[in-house]
């Protein structure tokens, strides 16, 4: 269910609680540039259509051009960054381009889906990398921390690190 979410063009709900548990389940467990313990975030990303549609896929980028589907425990890093900027679609073009261009050429890098909203102009970037040792080695890579440097000088960023959770059943509801 999870990877039929990240369709260029399908509208999704995300919602910064919890959801109906049968969409993509993910659970805050480090923030970056942000002092102290995480709070308690589950955000859950659903398909959606009309009133209840928040954001719509606008882009998906991999690195071998197979699907993203996040899954629990595949030990992948999942970072899930919330980009809001005075010129959102500056911020999606430069972010597209860049991955594109240079990040899905980084050893460890999986993919990435960019949500817009509809209503707000906020970009939300999921972004998987094969584990916490590539992330880090990315950024020793120069044009990708020019690339991270640029992004948090001309928008507000909040991002964090988030483990993928089971769809809810009867059992662990």
């Amino acid at each position: 269910m999870a990877g039929d979410i990240f369709q260029v063009g399908r509208e999704v709900a995300v919602s910064l609680r919890e959801g109906d548990g049968t969409g993509l389940r993910l659970l805050l467990r480090e923030r970056f540039g942000t002092p102290g313990p995480p709070e308690d975030r589950l955000v859950e990303i659903t398909p959606a259509a009309g009133p209840d549609a928040t954001h719509t896929v606008a882009e998906v980028i991999t690195a071998g051009g197979a699907p993203l589907v996040p899954a629990p425990g595949d030990g992948r890093t999942t970072l899930l960054n919330l980009i809001t900027a005075d010129r959102p679609s500056w911020a999606l073009d430069f972010n597209v381009a860049e991955t594109r261009e240079h990040i899905r050429h980084l050893p460890g890098f999986v993919g990435t889906a960019f949500l817009t909203g509809r209503a707000t102009g906020e970009l939300i970037e999921l972004v998987q990398w094969r584990d916490a040792a590539d992330l880090r080695a990315a950024f020793a890579d120069e044009r990708f921390r020019a690339h991270v440097d640029t992004v948090r000088r001309a928008a507000r960023t909040d991002v964090g690190r988030y483990e993928i959770l089971p769809h809810r059943t009867e059992e662990n509801a």
